[in-house]
């Protein structure tokens, strides 16, 4: 991955230009392809910038540990802190939520997003798992919990083998089938995505828990690409009117807490928000996530668990917020 830099002749108008007040504004963006900047506060100059390169969005790190070496097997949890320490840290994620031990909170500001149309762009098989990578900057989650604006870069799933085991999070011991991860990155306080994955407060996920029963038409959109993408690395186009919001639960009450990402190496960077209230996929929704195929190194052919148990709570507190 590499950063592209502004031209020279570029840079200097910008500097001299009479609104040039916030240059932290100039935000990068890695991209392996086509890397580009933003320009958001100076209109006259974006559109002569669009016309020089274009602009994709800042990009999930590609230097995260591959899942060809961990797993949810042989390499599975137990062994991660061996090779990734942050993994046996004390902020560490998911956990179960004990609901009688939650405190209420309310905030000055509700918690809102705001995902423009088509920034859903492709689905990439990562040997683990499905993940949506996210195209364009048209995507905003603020306020809540939340100090600082986020933007979304990617969203993927963990499921398991039956609809007793899946979710990542627990409720009061309780599992869910399945539990979808909206992972959005902090664009105030960084310049690009790669810098706050492991940067505290780098990162917000939102979690919505996957509960058998009516189809979803956008869990569709997703099954429909699936048989596209049988191997590692694998990826594919989406239909350009995938809607994130679409896969969120009518009833926007959250718990939130501080803890990590749940897969290595686990960095303890994530505010996360759990949506309360699970949404519905049928049955064969969640056998299309089970048909997925494993790298043929792995000691199973389909990916039917690749969820993390719940790790200690320690002295964290989570805290209830009405929708």
């Amino acid at each position: 991955m590499r950063v592209f830099h502004l031209s020279t002749c570029l840079r200097q108008l910008l500097v001299s230009s009479s609104k040039a007040k916030n240059l932290r504004n100039l935000r990068p963006c890695l991209d392996s392809q086509s890397p580009a900047c933003t320009i958001p506060t100076f209109p006259i100059l974006s559109s002569l910038y669009r016309n020089f390169c274009s602009i994709p969005a800042c990009v999930w790190p590609a230097d995260l540990p591959p899942a060809t070496e961990w797993g949810y097997g042989l390499k599975g949890p137990d062994t991660w802190p061996s090779k990734y320490p942050q993994a046996g840290g004390q902020n560490q994620s998911p956990v179960d939520i004990v609901t009688s031990s939650i405190q209420p909170r309310s905030y000055d500001t509700p918690l809102t997003w705001k995902y423009g149309p088509g920034i859903c762009k492709t689905i990439v098989n990562t040997g683990c798992g499905w993940r949506v990578d996210v195209q364009g900057n048209d995507s905003e989650l603020s306020g809540g919990p939340l100090s600082e604006s986020y933007e979304l870069v990617q969203f993927h799933s963990h499921w398991g083998n039956e609809n007793t085991c899946g979710s990542e999070h627990t409720v009061d011991g309780k599992a869910y089938a399945g539990e979808l991860h909206f992972v959005h990155w902090n664009r105030d306080k960084f310049p690009s995505c790669s810098e706050a994955v492991p940067s505290p407060s780098g990162l917000t996920v939102i979690a919505v828990f996957l509960e058998e029963g009516e189809n979803n038409p956008e869990i569709d959109k997703l099954c429909e690409t699936l048989s596209k993408i049988p191997s590692k690395d694998d990826r594919t186009d989406l239909p350009e009117d995938l809607d994130p919001v679409a896969m969120y639960p009518a009833d926007h009450s959250f718990w939130t807490y501080s803890g990590s990402l749940t897969t290595p190496p686990c960095y303890e960077s994530v505010t996360w928000i759990v949506f309360k209230n699970p949404i519905t996929v049928s049955h064969e929704q969640l056998d299309c996530f089970r048909r997925m195929k494993k790298p043929c190194t792995e000691e199973d052919s389909f990916i039917l668990k690749n969820y993390r148990p719940p790790q200690s709570l320690n002295d964290r507190e989570i805290f209830e917020c009405a929708a």
